[in-house]
């Protein structure tokens, strides 16, 4: 079994029970994205935070993190911005909305195009 190389900002609580950091991860994946300051609205803070996922997802896959069997990989964001709301998608403008980041798979494209996977 191969051993898990997590991103920077997630640590392990447990096998299944990945923690991440929003004040890191949020500004890694929306330069990742291509997303200036300015330009942030709803639909970028859900991609980045799908694009976060799916770094878990394949960082676990086949290692000691995964969940049981039959069991679900939980992802627990940690926000130290909470008071400040600096993360909070509802005080940002909704621009293509989270539907279409999530639902229309675009957070999924973008991952495959960053990341260099060829299909997910």
């Amino acid at each position: 079994m191969k051993t898990a190389q997590l991103p920077a900002w997630a640590k392990a609580l447990a096998p299944g029970k990945i923690e991440i950091q929003a004040s890191v991860f949020y500004p890694e994946w929306l330069a990742l994205l291509g997303v200036a300051e300015k330009d942030i609205n709803q639909y970028w803070l859900e991609c980045a935070f799908q694009c976060a996922k799916m770094d878990i997802q394949f960082a676990v896959a086949g290692t000691e993190l995964m969940p049981s069997p039959g069991g679900a990989l939980v992802i627990l964001v940690k926000d130290d911005d909470k008071v400040t709301g600096r993360w909070a998608q509802k005080n940002y403008p909704e621009g293509k909305g989270v539907d279409a980041a999530t639902r229309g798979k675009e957070a999924r494209e973008h991952y495959r195009r960053i990341r260099q996977v060829p299909s997910i």
